[in-house]
């Protein structure tokens, strides 16, 4: 098994999890409004998960595609 995962983020369930790693790395992070505002534009806007053996969250990547 791999140490860690990359997956993209297509569900609300994660946004917890990517709310904490946001509120620990920023002063003035994200809110979940704005994420999940971003899950509504898949189209555009991606999420990645970087998730550890036990599938936590403990990283990401958001990006749009212009």
């Amino acid at each position: 098994m791999p140490i860690w995962a990359i997956e993209p983020v297509n569900s609300v369930a994660d946004v917890e999890a990517i709310l904490a790693v946001e509120e620990a790395s920023f002063t003035n992070p994200w809110t979940r409004e704005m994420y999940l505002a971003e899950l509504q534009h898949p189209d555009v806007s991606f999420i990645y998960a970087a998730r550890d053996r036990e599938r936590q969250v403990v990283g990401f990547c958001a990006f749009w595609r212009v």
